[in-house]
């Protein structure tokens, strides 16, 4: 056989000369033969046919091989048979002879080409032979020959074509009789991995195929052997020069001929190579060119048959690649089959040729591939084991070699050549499970087949034939498995190495100094196979590090799946890393993947180290291969040193980042840094996940769980710093695809220390192509000055996918995606931009949007998710949700499905936006927002594929659209407010409600029927489905398929027809049985389809399921399972609603799993059936979620200290179910304070105090913050007191006084500064100037007080340069506001103590509360029990001002009254009509800027109305409980005692059913304010209609004689003409009926038929049963009609 030559395509002879072959037979029945000169395949030996049997081998040769003769020789032990095979462009040439005397071929080669034995021969007579009988069956091979300058008789190319049952075009499938079809086939140059690959130690070098894919095949085995050897043995001189184990093209991976430069490259092929026997001029050479450089002694005029080995000096040259005296066409190398090496050692045959005037013998050992690969091996002074090398074919081709042959050899550590149809490739691995060889192709490694299987190679279809096994001798021992170092034992100091190095599942290092394991020179490879490699040191450490003397070197890692793991702690003032190096290329092994697999932490020791990596790569590429699943921890702790400098940690960094596969597992990069009480050195502290100075680029999958977080604090003004915590950050970064959950989070707390947090950040061009995970970015900041500032997602340029959810949680600023200039982003999963004080419950309430939506809405109020400096074009589709606003420079808003966003919408320049309702549901809100730039353009709506219904387009009070563009099939047609649209029975109609700008559909007449059933090439497949609710039956099907456009669809319920656009219908039906079927329209012609399957169903069922058997649930920690046995009912049960505590959930099943909080829960469950009939709950039962979980504390508590009493505040702590209290511990002692979130204690002695916050929760789970102390200093109370001393001189001019807190208050100067000439600076904590004093000649000039709130700092610096110099000592005393608390400034943070409830009487609302500077506005939740007329009044010491407010849907205040009080008056808010419900109080100094100070407080004053009396139950018509429903059986009664309508209670509804039909009197009484009495018809489908009314201003009113009857449903309503003005009445009312006259008639019927003349017209009341037919003057004939004007008529 022939292998073709990858990246050589050569042109394909049609028609090409067939008959001209070859053969080489063996002695099994495995045969290849080839062109054979022009000679009869069956013709005797003698007559141009040779052949070869079991005696001897013969060589079938073209007679015309070079237009000259060929004669064979034979020695006497030449007795063995062989098949050939070509790795290069078709199968195998071999110019030689055979034995004279040997059997002729002609029978043999005819038994061998009949398809019976699964040959396939190809065109009739030309003998086109492939392969043997014994080989899979279903393989089709179809022979093509090419035309070559070199070899044109001699290179046909085997082009086999993968069939199965359906042939491909053009070729059949031949099936041996018996045999089945089966093969594998494999993706065409995909990298692929699976669980429980096995693959050789360290890296396969890679090569680019150059020249012929067996010598690239075996440069790479062979550098393989260079680099880690075999068998305990050293093989490391194997290849001359250094191997690099990526020697790939320059280029790539691109076909490159020429990597001539590389170690690898010049082994594979030489330039004296290529132009010996490879291309001369642009030209193939031809055998003329070849043959002084094949023997010895010159060309066609001279020298001898002796092959010129001396000339060799590349793998192609001792292969015979492309060399045509040795059998070989361009790339072309030859196999022999089923022979060991020292089969051929022993074989002695030549074959002579005569050319004109000349002759060459040739020893054919030299046609043999791998006789050239021993005498390689020898060059380099090593050899084979003779018995153990050659070429197998595989039990799938009738072979002996296995696939547990080929794991045997990967297991032992040797690498083999793979032989397909027309390829070789290096063999390094299998997988077990499910039966691949892992191999490189030449072009791409981690490549996979099935054993016995196909290959796809570039479009060619490779069958596995054989295996080539070559076994190494001769190796130096070197006490290494491979030529490297081996650690397999425990050492207790740092191992250096120039040499690769191999740790074994028993090896570790402990060691303190700058490694635990050096590698000393550049490109080693550290081999992983287990083990524990540990380092500390004081100036800088790594567990792994690469250096070449003394700089970074760069090195390979590979971790071959064992347990690993390695650490490294800074104890000193330098790095810690668990891999250092310059360049790094880290390669995973697939089942190393797992939590407990890898373990790489790095850490800060005893000393104050700056920077932390789990794995640097300080100035080259960081290469990450495989999927990794394990544990990477970089925490840098830098809370407690003094003269701090930053602290930064990485877990992946490099100068650029390059990840495969999926790189995931448990990731943490922690930072966290206190700068000291005294010192001006900042202590920054920065996180970051991935860090690349340039790029950072991501073919596989960002996976795992990441916590990335950076917290610091300052206790002094003039160091502070900023917390800065980044998930991936690069100059350019490209992510292919990410699921990772990723949390960013950067704290600063205390005086002067900010916080930035970035998820995925790049300096220029960012591209997410697809983002699946969630990106919870979190920046919180107390006081530093770039506040706490979070984006998730920002760069110059962004193009982005992004589903999942991504959070920019920022106290200060938040951004969730934000460009600076150009934004492509497609949205479907939600984004959040806004504060939330508690983040980690955001997830959650993310989830349940619906649920806490106002609470979601005010956190994102100012924000904006989406921000762009230029163009963008957003996408929102799906159920994409949009928490805060979008502002952009210009470009697109496209939403589809169910997307929302719900923020301000702002451009500096034009923006169109587009939606399209497809899948949309009914009443859904595109855009909800308070703000809408004026440069929105006319909208686009596309209406294709809606459901009937109403669409709000955009909900704004900021926003008026004139007109719409509506877009369908229709075309486009622009559509004003108040106009409609008609399409075939489809009406679209634009509407402007309020701030709501709606598009409505609905549905109008159905088209005519042009043409009969099944007309159309539309096919309805299936029957529809319906579910009834309240009588109305909701019809759905599947589209319609087949050829032609679907205008609509006829639904035929029994014998009436309806028409929809959609795919689904509803009609209210009377109770019954039915079947329905539809039936498809087209669009063009309007052609129908035939009707659907009918399907049967019933209005009016009426038999609820029945649930025989309770629930049972299974807690399996926060998860319960409730499962239960299936429901019955008469027609089928649809499904069961389940009750959980407060939550219902609808489920098909009959189990539901759902996680939950801990805490005790109880559940029921009901079925229903499709009818919305609902059985009966099942009895409670109850389980319980336990608590484990302890509180967590976000920042460490605060110290406030004035005169001689001090305040520890913190922030709440979170806890899973919530905090029961807190206990604080000074010095020892305990105090209880509850929920408080401070603690307070005054009156204390001087001296030092330590202090400590303990959070428990209801299960007593307990977290304490760690142990802090501070110093008390003498002072009286409501007074600070601090004293300052230092020295000025000319050596040090300049003193600085680090940041301490302060409460609000007035602050001046005083010192003692003897001589001195200075000038004094007090700094705010916003680095601010706020007051300055001098010093002349030692006298302190200090004027005006200074009105001072938070932290400051202050510096003294000399005015004469230190002239004078001398001690100074300064205080800084304040008189203080105490009584300020900040804990009531906004709504979001109230608590329990400042919610009042409000129930029907007047009274105190705040009393001796404060307001002023440091606290200027307090706010209390307000709670109404009642609706009301209500009069707020407020006193004050200072001017302030009072506020009502109420808390719009968007999540923001609005404003209802306000009242401005000055100094030491009172004032009020009167008569403030409110409903009950919960309202908001603020009180703010209007002086607070200016030091004001106002005690004040506010009440409810008496003059406040309550209308205690609503009651709001009656208030729906349709929900009306049956207390409120009355029958009306002929008689009178009451229907309504003292009732009461009014503000808050507009209207009270009765229904009233009527057993006896009657004309029926309604008299309302008591009134004492306007009301309205209305009656009203309902017919059965819900319509309803005003029947009469009357209004009563006060006193009573009736409505008289109204016929009613028994088949409908009537209302009586009771409506409060004054109440949004704050009217209400008291009333009752009462009904009497007035049944016909005995005297007049002896039934109602007959007294209805008689023909009477009745005067309608201003009859006054006629009580009694006389009254019936008092009214003369009209003709009664069925019945009577009321037409009188007044509405006091007789009405029957």
């Amino acid at each position: 056989m022939r292998r073709d030559a990858p990246g050589r395509r050569f042109p394909i002879a049609d028609g090409a000369d067939c008959s001209r072959r070859n053969a080489l037979f063996r002695k099994l029945p495995y045969v290849f033969a080839g062109c054979i000169g022009n000679q009869d395949p069956a013709a005797p030996d003698g007559q141009g046919g040779v052949g070869m049997q079991r005696q001897g081998l013969s060589f079938a040769v073209s007679d015309d091989l070079l237009s000259g003769d060929v004669s064979v020789t034979r020695y006497e032990n030449a007795s063995r048979n062989f098949t050939t095979r070509s790795a290069a462009s078709g199968p195998a040439q071999l110019p030689a002879g055979s034995l004279p005397d040997a059997p002729a071929c002609s029978a043999r080669l005819a038994a061998d080409v009949s398809a019976a034995d699964g040959f396939f021969p190809g065109s009739a007579g030309d003998g086109n032979v492939r392969r043997s009988s014994v080989r899979p069956a279903g393989l089709p091979v179809r022979m093509e020959y090419f035309d070559s300058a070199k070899c044109a008789d001699l290179i046909p190319v085997g082009e086999p074509v993968v069939s199965s049952a359906a042939a491909a075009p053009g070729y059949d499938v031949l099936t041996p009789a018996g045999a089945e079809a089966s093969f594998t086939v494999a993706a065409d140059s995909v990298s692929r991995s699976a669980a429980g690959d096995v693959l050789l130690p360290g890296l396969m070098p890679e090569v680019e195929y150059m020249y012929g894919c067996s010598p690239t095949a075996l440069a790479m085995l062979l550098g393989y052997y260079d680099l880690y050897g075999y068998d305990d043995a050293d093989y490391s001189n194997i290849v001359e020069g250094d191997v690099d184990v990526h020697s790939r093209g320059s280029d790539g991976n691109i076909y490159n001929m020429n990597e001539f430069d590389s170690v690898l490259g010049r082994l594979v092929a030489s330039r004296d190579y290529v132009e010996r026997f490879y291309e001369r001029d642009g030209r193939e050479t031809t055998p003329e060119q070849e043959l002084p450089y094949t023997f010895v002694g010159g060309g066609v005029d001279g020298g001898v048959s002796q092959v010129d080995i001396s000339l060799w000096n590349c793998l192609a040259d001792y292969l015979g690649t492309g060399q045509y005296w040795r059998g070989n066409p361009n790339t072309g190398s030859t196999f022999y089959l089923d022979v060991t090496l020292n089969d051929i050692l022993s074989w002695y045959e030549t074959a002579t040729f005569k050319g004109d005037g000349y002759t060459r013998e040739l020893d054919l050992r030299f046609t043999s591939s791998v006789y050239g690969i021993n005498l390689y091996v020898e060059s380099r002074g090593y050899s084979l084991d003779g018995d153990r090398t050659g070429t197998f074919y595989v039990d799938g081709c009738g072979g002996s070699f296995t696939f547990e042959d080929y794991m045997r050899e990967i297991d032992a550590g040797r690498p083999v050549l793979i032989g397909t149809t027309s390829h070789s490739m290096v063999g390094y691995g299998y997988n077990k499970d499910t039966r691949e060889i892992i191999f490189d192709d030449t072009y791409f490694s981690n490549q996979r087949m099935a054993w016995n299987g196909i290959y796809n190679y570039g479009g060619s279809m490779q069958q596995l034939i054989d295996i080539t096994v070559i076994t190494l001798e001769g190796g130096t021992p070197g006490g290494s498995a491979t030529g490297k170092l081996v650690i397999s034992k425990a050492y207790n100091e740092m191992v250096e190495s120039e040499r690769d190095v191999v740790v074994r599942a028993t090896g570790s290092i402990v060691a303190d100094g700058p490694a635990a394991l050096r590698l000393l020179a550049d490109n080693l490879t550290v081999t992983l196979e287990g083990g524990s490699l540990s380092g500390t040191g004081s100036s800088g450490n790594a567990a792994i590090s690469f250096v070449n003397s003394t700089v970074p070197a760069s090195g390979s890692v590979f971790f071959t799946g064992g347990t690993v793991s390695l650490s490294s702690r800074a104890s000193g003032v330098g790095s810690a890393a668990g891999i250092a190096g310059y360049g790094l290329t880290v390669r995973f092994s697939e089942s190393a993947a797992g939590a407990a697999g890898i373990s790489i932490k790095v850490g800060a020791g005893t000393g104050a180290g700056r920077s932390y990596y789990g794995i640097q790569a300080d100035g080259g590429i960081l290469k990450v291969n495989g999927d990794f699943g394990g544990v990477i921890e970089v925490d840098g702790d830098h809370t407690v040193f003094s003269a701090m400098r930053s602290a930064q940690s990485y877990v992946l960094y490099g100068g650029s980042v390059q990840i495969g596969g999926k790189f995931g597992g448990t990731l943490t990069a922690r930072s966290l840094a206190n700068s000291a009480a005294s010192g001006e050195i900042p202590a920054d502290a920065g996180a970051t996940g991935i860090f690349a100075r340039e790029s950072v680029s991501v073919t596989g999958t960002l996976s795992g769980s990441w916590i990335v977080r950076a917290a610091g604090g300052s206790d002094n003004a003039a160091s502070g710093g900023t917390a800065t915590a980044t998930g991936v950050r690069g100059s350019w970064i490209d992510i292919f695809a990410m699921d990772a959950k990723m949390e960013v989070r950067a704290d600063g707390s205390g005086v002067n220390f900010g916080a930035v947090a970035s998820g995925i950040d790049a300096e220029f061009t960012l591209r997410l192509d697809r983002f699946t995970g969630s990106l919870n970015v979190i920046a919180r900041s107390e006081g530093g000055e770039v506040g706490g500032n979070a984006y998730a997602v920002s760069g110059r340029e962004i193009i982005g996918n992004f589903g999942g959810t991504v959070i920019a949680n920022g106290s200060d600023d938040s951004c969730a995606i934000r460009a600076e200039t150009s934004l492509q982003a497609t949205v479907t999963g939600t984004l959040f931009s806004g504060a939330w004080n508690r983040p980690d419950e955001l997830p959650a309430k993310l989830r349940n949007f619906r649920t806490y939506r106002n609470e979601l809405l005010a956190a994102t109020r100012d924000r904006y998710a989406i921000s762009a400096g230029g163009d963008a074009q957003l996408a929102f589709d799906g159920t994409a949700l949009v928490l805060g606003g979008i502002s952009i420079d210009s470009g697109s808003l496209n939403f589809s499905a169910n997307a929302s966003v719900y923020g301000d919408l702002v451009s500096a320049r034009s923006v169109s936006m587009n939606i399209s309702l497809r899948n949309t549901q009914s009443n859904h809100v595109f855009l909800t927002a308070g703000q809408v730039s004026s440069t929105l353009g006319t909208i686009t709506v596309d209406a294709d594929g809606a459901d009937f219904g109403s669409y709000t387009l955009v909900d704004s009070a900021a926003y008026a659209a004139e007109s719409v563009t509506l877009a369908g099939s229709f075309g486009k047609v622009e559509l004003s407010v108040g106009a409609s649209h008609a399409v075939g029975n489809t009406v679209y109609t634009l509407i402007q409600d309020d701030t709501r700008l709606r598009l409505s559909i609905e549905k109008g007449n159905e088209p005519e029927d042009p043409d009969d059933p099944g007309s159309s090439g539309l096919v309805m497949s299936g029957r529809p489905s319906v579910s009834v609710r309240n009588g109305v039956a909701t019809i759905s099907w599947e589209p319609a398929t087949g050829e032609g456009s679907v205008y609509g669809y006829s639904i035929r319920v029994n014998e009436k027809t309806y028409f929809s656009s959609s795919e689904h219908y509803s009609v209210a039906l009377a109770y019954g049985n039915y079947t329905c079927s539809v039936q498809a329209i087209e669009r063009d012609g309007g052609r129908r389809s035939k009707w659907s399957e009918e399907k049967v169903f019933m209005v009016g069922d009426t038999e609820a399921p029945v649930l025989s058997f309770d629930p049972s649930s299974s807690v399996n920690g926060s998860e319960v399972t409730i499962s239960w046995m299936p429901g019955t009912d008469n027609i089928g049960v649809e499904g069961y609603l389940l009750k959980i505590g407060d939550r219902e959930y609808s489920v098909n099943g009959t189990s539901f799993t759902v996680a939950l909080g801990a805490g005790e829960y109880s559940y029921t469950l009901r079925a229903f059936d499709a009818c919305g009939n609902l059985s009966e709950p099942t009895t409670p039962q109850s389980f319980r979620i336990a608590d484990v979980e302890s509180p967590v504390f976000a920042d460490l508590p605060n110290v406030s200290i004035y005169g001689r009493s001090f305040t520890i505040s913190w922030k709440p702590a979170e806890d899973n179910v919530g905090v029961a209290g807190y206990e604080v511990t000074v010095n020892g002692v305990t105090y209880q304070t509850g929920l408080e979130t401070s603690f307070t204690l005054s009156g204390q002695a001087a001296g030092d105090y330590s202090y400590q916050v303990t959070a428990r929760d209801a299960a007593g789970n307990a977290a304490s913050t760690e142990l802090r102390s501070f110093t008390l200093e003498e002072g009286a109370p409501d007074r600070y007191f601090r004293k300052l001393s230092g020295e000025l001189s000319a050596a040090s001019p300049a003193v600085s006084f680090g940041s301490f807190p302060l409460l609000p208050g007035w602050y001046t100067l005083a010192g003692d500064f003897s001589g001195l000439n200075a000038k004094i600076s007090v700094v705010d904590e916003r680095g601010k100037t706020v007051g300055r004093a001098s010093v002349k000649n030692g006298v302190l000039n200090f004027k005006k007080p200074l009105l001072l709130d938070g932290a400051c700092s202050i510096r003294v610096d000399s005015s004469d340069k230190g002239k004078s110099s001398g001690d100074f000592s300064l205080e800084l005393s304040g008189s203080v506001f105490t009584k300020g608390d900040n804990s009531d400034d906004e709504i979001s943070r109230l608590t329990d103590a400042h919610r009042i409830t409000v129930g029907d009487t007047a009274g105190s609302l705040i009393s001796g509360e404060w307001v002023g500077y440091g606290d200027a506005v307090d706010y209390r939740a307000v709670t109404f029990g009642n609706a009301g007329k209500y009069t707020f009044s407020i006193n004050a010491t200072d001017a302030a001002k009072l506020t009502v407010w109420t808390l719009r849907p968007n999540g923001r205040l609005k404003a209802l009254k306000k009242v401005s009080v000055k100094a030491g008056t009172s004032g009020g808010i009167a008569g403030l009509l409110l409903d009950a419900g919960t309202y908001y109080l603020s009180v703010e100094s209007a002086n607070a800027k200016k030091g004001g100070s106002a005690d004040y407080d506010v009440s409810l004053d008496g003059a406040s109305t309550f209308f205690t009396k609503g009651d709001n139950r009656d208030d729906d018509p349709g929900a009306l409980p049956g207390e409120f429903r009355t029958a009306l059986d002929g008689n009178g009664g009451r229907l309504i005692d003292n009732g009461w309508v009014g503000y808050g209670d507009a209207v009270d509804y009765r229904e009233l059913e009527v057993t006896r039909a009657g004309a029926y009197t309604f008299t309302l009484s008591g009134a004492a304010d306007a009301v309205k009495l209305t009656l009203f018809s309902e017919d059965e489908t819900g319509k309803r209609r005003k029947l009469k009314s009357v209004s009563v201003k006060n006193g009573s009113g009736s409505i008289e004689a109204l016929e009613l009857g028994t088949e409908l449903r009537y209302l009586a309503a009771v409506e409060s003409s004054t109440a949004k003005k704050g009217g209400g009445t008291d009333y009752s009312l009462d009904f009497a009926c007035l049944p016909p006259s005995a005297s007049a008639s002896a039934d109602l019927d007959s007294w209805r038929s008689a023909s009477v003349a009745l005067d309608c017209y201003e009859q006054p009341s006629l009580p009694g049963p006389a009254s019936e037919l008092s009214a003369a003057g009209c003709s009664a004939g069925l019945g009577w009609s009321d037409e009188t004007k007044k509405g006091n008529g007789l009405l029957a």
